[in-house]
């Protein structure tokens, strides 16, 4: 069964994403791509890994009691006809077979029961066989990651805990570091009542943009497990909110033209780097540069301006480079002036991330032999104002 949702549709309520998971109530499935694993054993045996207590849904239900693990013995092989035999889990948690029945063409039992039991393999037992091959196993676990219950609220703490349900409300503001360990391809939504601080980790807590962000209230974030107590942020609703105060910005701050920043005195080569601000007051996209040209840059055939920026001390991280290439105004004869016509500002295909309390700075290069001194400006859009779309 498939379900849509329409076109540009904003899931704002309690209901409307309580109704998005329920639709799937139905579902069977298996969070981790680990676990109730089907592999060879020694002879006619199977091994089975173990499962953890809600990984398993079977008819929109959790399976809550988790499996240890362990090995299915399955019948002898016929002596001149082949099987296929099921390996299942059912809702008590319980690891069984079901054997097919012999023929030459054989076909899986028609007494497997989805609403009480989730096919974990099928094992191929071919006539005579007294091993099992990796080839004779065929995993049939469905992954899936909803299940369609919304969990009791979680109070906001250094690491937060979700349950077997797939929709929780946050409350309170305390920051969040992580989310304790589930098992790999589950996935969460959760709905912050408050603004509440996340912080960013390059292993267990990944948030978009790679930085640190505060929740304004009404935010649902989805966050899917990579196991080990390892989360990746895959999208954010807000329903179509856009904060106040919101829209483009300059660094410098608008009216200044831009920083002053001096190319090298030889051609192609960068000068020295130019700090455009000290520290960031909010955690913020730069989204586009804008150069002036001085009227000393005389331009030569094939003229160009880089600017490149960075984050950091001194000359930092690089996180971006804009090429400028400046149409000149030619002399009768057409040789070149030292005017030009107006350069629009360089957008970035993808916006820049960059951190609360971090200091940018840019250098310029030009095919032009001289110290010249451009004027650099960033466009810039604080991470709280874009809109999710």
């Amino acid at each position: 069964m498939v379900y849509t949702v329409r076109s540009g549709a904003i899931l704002s309520s309690d209901a409307d994403f309580e109704a998005l998971g329920r639709s799937v109530a139905g579902l069977h499935g298996i969070y981790s791509a680990t676990e109730g694993a089907v592999t060879t054993s020694s002879g006619i045996t199977v091994a089975v890994a173990a499962t953890t207590s809600g990984t398993v849904v079977i008819n929109g239900t959790p399976v809550v009691t988790a499996y240890a693990g362990g090995t299915i013995a399955l019948t002898a092989a016929h002596a001149t006809l082949n099987r296929r035999d099921i390996i299942y889990i059912g809702t008590s948690g319980t690891v069984g077979k079901i054997d097919g029945t012999a023929a030459a063409t054989p076909a899986l039992s028609n007494t497997f029961d989805p609403a009480t039991q989730f096919m974990l393999a099928e094992v191929y037992v071919a006539f005579g066989a007294t091993t099992i091959a990796t080839a004779d196993i065929t995993d049939k676990r469905l992954r899936i990651g909803w299940g369609g219950t919304k969990g009791s609220d979680i109070t906001a703490a250094t690491t937060i805990t979700v349950g077997q349900s797939n929709y929780y409300h946050v409350t309170g503001t305390t920051p969040i570091t992580g989310i304790a360990a589930r098992p790999d391809g589950y996935r969460v939504l959760l709905k912050f009542d408050a603004a509440c601080p996340l912080t960013y980790n390059g292993t267990s807590f990944i948030l978009s943009g790679d930085v640190d962000r505060t929740t304004v209230a009404g935010d649902v974030l989805e966050f899917v497990s990579e196991g080990s107590g390892n989360w990746r942020e895959l999208r954010l609703n807000n329903g179509g909110r856009k904060t106040a105060g919101a829209g483009y910005f300059q660094i410098p701050t608008a009216p200044a033209v831009g920083t002053n920043v001096t190319q090298s005195a030889s051609a192609n080569t960068y000068g020295s780097v130019a700090e455009l601000i000290a520290s960031t007051s909010a955690a913020i996209y730069v989204v586009g540069v804008q150069v002036g040209i001085p009227s000393t840059y005389t331009p030569n055939v094939g003229a160009y301006i880089v600017v490149s920026l960075s984050t950091g001390a001194g000359a930092g991280t690089g996180i971006g480079e804009a090429l400028f290439q400046p149409t000149h105004n030619p002399n009768a004869g057409g040789t070149s002036s030292a005017t030009f016509s107006s350069i629009p500002p360089y957008i970035f295909p993808y916006p820049i991330p960059v951190a609360t309390a971090t200091r940018i700075a840019a250098k310029v290069a030009s095919e032009h032999a001289s110290a010249n001194v451009f004027t650099v400006a960033l466009v810039c859009i604080n991470q709280t104002n874009l809109v999710s779309m």
